[in-house]
């Protein structure tokens, strides 16, 4: 079985053009679970798949780790699976991504983000930190087993660099492939209502300061950079468009 992971916040156009692109994936046995987490607009559309897809619905808006925790949970420890890919409803996928990630053999890899619009499909260059992004990530069982569940202190803002750097102390290697995926950055957040993105932005404040106080140093400081084994550059291309 091949799983595809999508929490949904919100934005109900963005949202089915995620699933769509994850139900054409060109693997065996897809299987697609949807979390709609505390959505107010997203219901409907959702249902309107029936049992092309697996949903799940919270009433009240989990964080994303607890989310993500359940998810992989499920995946590696009830269902087996060796791998999963985790998306944000906001990605929009080739339909050979998961078959390109997967085939790579690494242990957490994930593709490169391109703007929805951009014409020439290149690469955004402008981040410099060394771990990949989580918007579009496949995890093997075996990270999961060794490294753990995300930390649920944080809502949703640091946790991927939280959980970098438990990865990068055990070793294990997380890069991202030659794979473009189109990602509509702070998807959710555009879409929220004033009220919700207000209590996010509050709560992005709140894991900065869990991290400083956990690692003692900030997200992207010269200090982060160091606790790496290897300094890298973003500078992969991508070799295809989405359309």
């Amino acid at each position: 079985m091949h799983l595809i992971v999508i929490p949904v916040l919100c934005g109900p156009q963005m949202t089915q053009r995620c699933i769509d692109s994850a139900l054409v994936q060109d693997v065996d046995n897809v299987k697609v679970l949807v979390i709609d987490n505390g959505s107010r607009d997203c219901g409907p559309m959702l249902r309107s798949y029936g049992g092309r897809i697996t949903l799940v619905s919270y009433s009240m808006p989990r964080s994303l780790n607890v989310v993500w925790n359940m998810a992989l949970d499920l995946a590696f420890r009830s269902l087996r699976l060796e791998h999963a890919l985790v998306i944000n409803n906001d990605v929009v996928l080739r339909p050979d991504t998961y078959r390109l990630l997967r085939d790579d053999g690494g242990l957490f890899v994930t593709g490169v983000s391109v703007n929805t619009i951009q014409a020439t499909g290149h690469a955004d260059v402008t981040s410099k930190s060394p771990h990949p992004g989580f918007s579009c990530f496949l995890m093997r069982s075996e990270v999961w087993n060794r490294v753990g569940r995300f930390d649920e202190r944080y809502w949703a803002w640091c946790s991927d660099a939280c959980y970098h750097l438990r990865m990068e102390r055990m070793d294990i290697s997380a890069y991202a492939l030659d794979v473009p995926f189109c990602h509509e950055v702070s998807g959710t957040l555009k879409h929220l209502d004033p009220q919700t993105r207000d209590m996010l932005c509050k709560r992005a404040d709140a894991d900065r300061a869990t991290f400083v106080q956990t690692y003692g140093f900030s997200v992207g400081s010269p200090e982060y950079y160091a606790a790496f084994r290897e300094q890298r550059e973003n500078l992969y291309a991508t070799t295809g468009r989405l359309s």
